[in-house]
């Protein structure tokens, strides 16, 4: 049975693990997510197999508007796009392989979106990968969470990761990963 919960900082270790496992990797990436928890920027939920106590995924976020690493055209963008209203942005949805096509990134969306409502927040930003054969896991999940109001591809996008000290599981060191990124309207 598969229940659900809002992350806490005991689950730091483990959201690092699936990051590395499903996102970027390194320091970078794992002092980030460290920061914004100490600083309590960083919420979302979490679903776990109560019959083998193992979390079959997350979908986190963290205050403000923030890029993997900086973008200093497009964090521009977004900040205009924003229009200082109350936004976050996504900081990972991650279901483990062998849950996935189980509604269960739904179902974290809809609890993110009750959960986004209940502070305030009107927007949030979300930059989702495209991969190199145009792929863009997720785009689902997040088209049902509201409306865009921005909207840019970016190709290319992870191209200097590397340099950030950040690797892609897909196409390790030198990224050829580009991204889509929205705001979308709850």
């Amino acid at each position: 049975m598969i229940t659900y919960s809002r992350v806490t900082k005991d689950d730091l270790k483990d959201i690092i693990e699936y990051y590395e496992t499903y996102l970027n990797s390194g320091e970078a990436v794992r002092s980030s997510i460290r920061s914004a928890f100490e600083q309590g920027r960083y919420f979302g939920y979490k679903a776990m197999d109560q019959d083998t106590d193992k979390v079959a995924g997350y979908f986190t976020f963290q205050e403000g508007v923030l890029l993997t690493y900086p973008h200093a055209d497009y964090e521009r963008e977004l900040e205009h796009a924003t229009a200082h209203r109350r936004t976050v942005t996504v900081d990972a949805l991650m279901v483990d392989r062998g849950y996935r096509a189980r509604g269960i990134a739904k179902e974290l969306a809809r609890l993110n979106l009750e959960d986004l409502r209940s502070r305030g927040v009107e927007l949030f930003c979300v930059e989702i990968w495209v991969y190199p054969d145009g792929s863009i896991p997720a785009k689902n999940v997040y088209e049902a969470m509201g409306k865009p109001i921005y909207h840019k591809l970016a190709a290319d996008f992870y191209k200097d990761a590397h340099t950030f000290g950040i690797s892609c599981p897909i196409c390790g060191t030198h990224c050829k990963c580009g991204a889509l990124l929205e705001v979308i309207r709850i």
